[in-house]
């Protein structure tokens, strides 16, 4: 995306460094003396007259509005931040060592139709949502009041509970009330939790986390201007309407939606060390849902396809939407026709989208590092720095300064992470040896200082969390030598069959100690190869299932196909917008294991006029037309339709023996009418 504004300042022991702008070359900010000097300046001229005011007086753009209200709310923010910084520092010890304020605008726009009906609109971008978060942190950055130690329901129960909603309009008295509650009402609960985990640490055996719980990071200056979020709303209204009719004739549609929406996420932040930050995030998307009712046995099947995009201008257009409409419908049909798969252990390939959720849930999680911190993880990899972990010939990264790959934008990509820290690459795995974790501000073992990887939903306190995974191999091939790899693996191993898998839906992982730590990544297309015939068969009802060291040492090649998977991820600190870039795998084995495929009753009523019909017509069919010979002459019996027709029409001239003869034809070949069972009403009761 094409940004007016996006200078970064970092703030340092080495001075004032500016780390990128795309408008001119950034200034350092003034200091005070001189801010002095030109506000003195300003006071000494001359009033100007009316004339002159009205001449010289511009209309504001929306931009420009937008650019002075983020950063009036900014100063607001770190003018009441200043007050209660020098509040807290009066206290005795243990007293506040850190102290945040955030701010959250957020825009949304969207449309969502069904059967060639408008469902619902929704306008945010004149009255946006606003929200505040307060974080504060008691004691040192060696021991502080964060971490489960610190938990104790018994002493919250006690505190009030503060939301951080504002209005869509609010005003600077608004804002210093609500910031009041919220940092009265974190100073307790934080002076709570620093004295309780002290307590519970006063009761161990051993304190196993000896790294601290903070680390101290430069602080950084940031001022990333959002665009205004154009969005055609009678247009894409005019598009969901037309393009959502394809479901209103077809009854085995169920339900079904299309939904066209753009959103803004603009976040104001500022700290005790100096940071000053204004960002955000601008997404564009469709989506497509459809459930169906499969003709054989009536199962319920859903699908459904949904991108992303930075600017409204890459959205698809109507014809776009309406193929991918149809691509989405003909899945679901081969689904309703396919046989469905049995559990099985074979080779197979995994198309780029489902490669990139399958490194992202059995690698990405168990590689942010604040999860070793808790003694339920299973800490996969905490000890194994410096080691072999996966195949030798694939590295690993995560970076989340990438803003596209090829023309597909990434929604993994930042700037700054929701702890104040610029984001940077980060190498993971490099040959096959584990090089790095994905780092917060919690330092872990001999780790002390965040890879800019600390994020988190607005509201939630930040975790290490992932960007844009990135998977890099040195064994590529095409698509074609890979697939002949595929069948010569499973000839050796003897398999009847091998698989190619496409269309990931999403995954699922643990990494706890408190259930089995597996993943999950179900596909929404899988199809089977007979090894011997060549031939593929579309099957349904199997999803991937497997360990993370096994499934990632099973791989023996990749494709040269790179691809990328968009989306949001969910963990302890809630909803973030990730993105995983990965080539085509062969994998030695797969595990795939069955999922439940639920069944429905379909309609027996007759529909309204002009929506079709619930069940089939009655045919018969037969492999040559049949004969009938009436006397001397050998005639064609006609179809049940014109059969009556055609016997009338002789039987007028006919012999009356004729005539009886080809009564008794169509007592043989009666015409079938279509019948619609009703359901029997109930005999009326009598209490």
């Amino acid at each position: 995306m094409l940004l007016r504004s996006n200078v970064v300042w970092m703030l340092g022991c080495c001075g004032l460094l500016v780390v990128g702008s795309s408008e001119g070359v950034a200034q350092a900010a003034p200091s005070p003396a001189k801010a002095r000097t030109v506000t003195a300046a300003v006071k000494a001229r001359p009033k100007p007259t009316q004339k002159a005011k009205a001449k010289g007086k511009k209309k504001l753009s929306a931009y420009d509005k937008e650019k002075a209200s983020l950063r009036l709310w900014r100063d607001r923010l770190a003018k009441e931040l200043n007050r209660y910084w020098a509040m807290f520092q009066k206290r005795k010890p243990p007293r506040v060592y850190y102290a945040m304020f955030a701010m959250q605008r957020a825009r949304n726009v969207m449309v969502a139709a069904r059967d060639g009906v408008i469902l619902r609109t929704s306008d945010q971008r004149k009255n946006p949502r606003h929200k505040l978060f307060v974080s504060l942190r008691v004691g040192s950055h060696k021991l502080d009041s964060t971490g489960q130690e610190g938990y104790d329901w018994k002493a919250f129960k006690n505190f009030l509970t503060v939301r951080g909603n504002l209005t869509s309009k609010p005003t600077l008295p608004m804002l210093r009330k609500l910031l009041w509650k919220m940092t009265d009402s974190k100073f307790k609960r934080s002076m709570a939790r620093y004295h309780r985990k002290r307590y519970v640490r006063s009761l161990k055996v051993e304190v196993k986390d000896k790294s601290g719980d903070f680390s101290k990071e430069d602080a950084v200056f940031l001022e990333q201007f959002p665009p205004t979020l154009t969005f055609n709303k009678k247009k894409w209204s005019d598009i969901a309407r037309r393009v959502s009719r394809f479901s209103l004739k077809n009854l085995r549609v169920v339900r079904s939606g299309i939904t066209i929406s753009a959103s803004q996420d603009i976040r104001i932040m500022v700290d005790s060390n100096g940071t000053r930050i204004i960002r955000h995030k601008t997404l564009y998307r469709y989506s497509i849902q459809i459930a169906y009712l499969s003709p054989k046995k009536n199962e319920l099947l859903s699908n459904y396809r949904l991108a992303y995009y930075d600017t409204e201008s890459k959205l698809p257009n109507e014809k776009q939407l309406v193929q991918l409409v149809k691509q989405t419908m003909k899945e679901l049909v081969n689904q309703g026709n396919a046989p469905e798969g049995d559990p099985v252990e074979a080779p197979a390939i995994l198309l780029p989208d489902v490669a990139g959720v399958l490194f992202h849930e059995a690698l990405g999680h168990r590689l942010e590092a604040q999860r070793f911190v808790k003694e339920s993880d299973g800490r996969t990899f905490r000890r194994k720095l410096g080691k072999k972990v996966i195949p030798r010939f694939l590295s690993l990264l995560d970076d989340p300064t990438l803003e596209q790959w090829g023309d597909t934008p990434l929604n993994g990509h930042y700037l700054v992470d929701d702890q104040g820290v610029l984001s940077r690459r980060v190498t993971l795995i490099k040959d096959g040896i584990l090089r790095g974790f994905l780092m917060s501000r919690k330092p872990v073992d001999k780790i002390k200082h965040s890879s800019g990887h600390g994020r988190a939903f607005f509201g939630r306190t930040p975790v290490s969390r992932m960007g844009t995974l990135r998977v890099v191999s040195k064994r590529e091939f095409p698509m074609k030598t890979l697939r002949k790899m595929l069948i010569a693996e499973a000839k050796r191993q003897g398999k009847p069959y091998a698989f190619i898998i496409n269309r990931a839906s999403g995954g699922y992982t643990h990494t706890g100690t408190y259930a089995i730590q597996s993943f999950k990544n179900r596909p929404k297309v899988v199809i089977r190869i007979d090894v011997k015939t060549g031939k593929e068969t579309f099957v349904k009802g199997l999803e991937i299932i497997g360990t993370p060291l096994t499934v990632v040492n099973n791989i023996m090649a990749t494709g040269s196909d790179y691809g990328v998977f968009n989306g949001y991820c969910g963990a302890e600190s809630g909803w973030v917008p990730v993105s995983a870039i990965a080539p085509s795998l062969l994998l030695k084995t797969v595990e795939l294991q069955r999922i439940r495929i639920a069944q429905k009753k379909f309609y027996q009523l007759t529909p309204p006029a002009g929506l079709g019909s619930p069940t089939k017509k009655i045919t018969k069919k037969t492999a040559a037309e049949p004969t009938k010979t009436v006397g001397k002459k050998t005639t064609a019996v006609a179809k049940p339709g014109k059969a009556a027709k055609v016997v009338a029409k002789k039987a007028a001239v006919a012999k009356p023996v004729k005539a009886a003869k080809a009564a008794k034809v169509v007592a043989k070949k009666p015409v079938v009418r279509r019948v619609v069972p009703v359901p029997a009403r109930p005999a009326p009761r009598s209490r």
